[in-house]
């Protein structure tokens, strides 16, 4: 069964195809395009993944925390930190 997903993930990109040209463009964005082009799905799947994960990470921490101001901030330790027993 695994075998099947590495071989769907494996077919995305067929690394040794030619190129129209060898020489890549001189602009950045030209340049990006160049050696993104084969890997367009995967490229985009990485920037939406990589945006969505950080969003869901600061959602935990947000609705975790209180959600910002607390009405009741926690009383802090007594001086010297407390018996730890």
């Amino acid at each position: 069964m695994m075998t099947a997903v590495y071989r769907w993930f494996e077919n995305w990109v067929y690394p040794f195809r030619e190129p129209a040209s060898l020489r890549p463009p001189t602009s950045v964005g030209g340049f990006l395009w160049h050696y993104v082009g084969q890997a367009k799905f995967a490229f985009f799947a990485m920037l939406v993944i990589g945006g969505i994960a950080p969003l869901v990470e600061a959602g935990l921490f947000y609705f975790v925390g209180g959600r910002g101001g607390k009405k009741n901030p926690p009383t802090p330790p007594p001086p010297g930190g407390g018996i730890l027993v």
